[in-house]
C-alpha cells in the first residue's frame, strides 16, 4: 500500500499500517533488547557504582574498527561491480534473444509461425494472411536468407 505524503495534512507521518513499525512492534527480540537497554541506562544514571568496569577502551578497539570499515567498503564495492557486470550480461542476453526472435519471425514462413501463435493466444478466429502464399522455391529458410 503506497502512502502519499501531503505537507498540508501531515497525518501520513503517524500512519502505522503498511510500515515497518508494525513489524518491529510485534517483534519479541526488539522488545527484549529495548528492555535490557532501558535497564542498563537506568542503572548507569541511578547507580553509577555498578557500571564502573563496563567502559570500553577505544584505543584497543581502533584496529578492529579500522579493519571492519575497510572490509565493509571493499565488500560493498565488490558487490556493486558484480551487480553491474551481471546487469550488462543480462542486457546482452536480452538483446540476443530479441534478435533471435526477430530473425525467427522474419525468416520462417508465416504458415509455420501461425500454429504456434494460435496455441498461446485466445481462441478467437484467426484472420487470413493478406500476403500471397510462398512459392515452392521460397519455402525453405535457407532460400529466404539469400539476397534477391
Amino acid at each position: 500500500m503506497t502512502i502519499h505524503y501531503n505537507p498540508k495534512n501531515p497525518t501520513a507521518l503517524f500512519t502505522f499500517r503498511g510500515t515497518v513499525v508494525q513489524t518491529v512492534a510485534r517483534s519479541y527480540l526488539w522488545w527484549c533488547l529495548f528492555t535490557i537497554h532501558c535497564i542498563l541506562v537506568y542503572l548507569r544514571e541511578t547507580h553509577p557504582e555498578y557500571m564502573e568496569g563496563w567502559g570500553l577502551n577505544w584505543a584497543a578497539a581502533q584496529p578492529t574498527l579500522s579493519l571492519a570499515t575497510f572490509f565493509l567498503v571493499f565488500y560493498a564495492g565488490n558487490c556493486y561491480s558484480r551487480f553491474f557486470e551481471f546487469h550488462n550480461h543480462s542486457v546482452a542476453m536480452f538483446g540476443i534473444v530479441m534478435e533471435w526472435a526477430a530473425d525467427t519471425k522474419l525468416y520462417f514462413p508465416d504458415r509455420l509461425v501461425r500454429p504456434l501463435q494460435s496455441r498461446r493466444e485466445s481462441p478467437l478466429p484467426q484472420r487470413r494472411p493478406s500476403r500471397p502464399p510462398l512459392t515452392p522455391t521460397m519455402s525453405t529458410p535457407a532460400a529466404l536468407c539469400e539476397p534477391f
